[in-house]
This record gives C-alpha cells, sequence and structure tokens, in this order.
C-alpha cells in the first residue's frame, strides 16, 4: 500500500466540497446515501487494516460524515466488532437515512439521557 502525506492532498474548502457532491449527484447520479456508504464502508476496512478492533464507540454528528461514520460501525458490527455509537441529535439532518442501530447484530446505543447535550 502506497502512503500519501498529508501535505500532497489538497484540501477543499466547505464550498468546493458542496461542488463534488452536488457533480456527483446532478452529472454522475450517484446519490449522497451511496457516497456515505462508500465512506462508512471505507473507513471500516482501514479500521480492519490497521487496528483489528474487536470494539468500537463511534462519535457522529447529525451530518453526512455522521451517517459515513453509522455507516462504519455497521459494517465492522457485521464482522464481528462490538460497536457503540453516540448520536445526539441524528433526526436534524435530512441528508442521513434513517437507522435502527439497535437491530444491527453486535451494536448497542446509549440511551438519550446518556448523551451529552449537543453543543
Amino acid at each position: 500500500m502506497r502512503t500519501v502525506s498529508r501535505s500532497a492532498v489538497p484540501a477543499l474548502t466547505t464550498e468546493q466540497r458542496r461542488a463534488v457532491d452536488r457533480a456527483m449527484v446532478e452529472d454522475l447520479h450517484i446519490e449522497l446515501v451511496q457516497m456515505m456508504e462508500n465512506a462508512g464502508r471505507g473507513l471500516a476496512e482501514l479500521a480492519i487494516t490497521r487496528f483489528s478492533p474487536s470494539s468500537v464507540t463511534v462519535l457522529s454528528g447529525p451530518g453526512g460524515n455522521g451517517g459515513g461514520g453509522l455507516v462504519a460501525a455497521r459494517q465492522l458490527a457485521n464482522r464481528g466488532c462490538g460497536c457503540r455509537s453516540c448520536s445526539p441529535n441524528r433526526a436534524a439532518s435530512p441528508q442521513c437515512p434513517p437507522t435502527r442501530p439497535t437491530s444491527w447484530p453486535g451494536w448497542t446505543s446509549p440511551s438519550p439521557a446518556g448523551l451529552p447535550p449537543p453543543i
């Protein structure tokens, strides 16, 4: 596997990232849900390759990256890794598909009372 230095990877501004997402959806017909699935699967594979975790805790925000984090947790749980999620305000994002993490094998989720308040 070839390693690329962080400085060699160009950084995108928020507006540039939105333009990339817009082009993916409008020009290439790749939906945001599929992009989250791809990102989450890649993250899970990286975690397995680098760390071989037996359990993980995923902290996810309400946006698309939070959706990718939940996908990674689902992928890890499907591969036998114990997963726990803290996802305050999940319902606040229209970009994230509805999920039922408690139905995934190996998945536990804290009660809303156990979550920290939103910042």
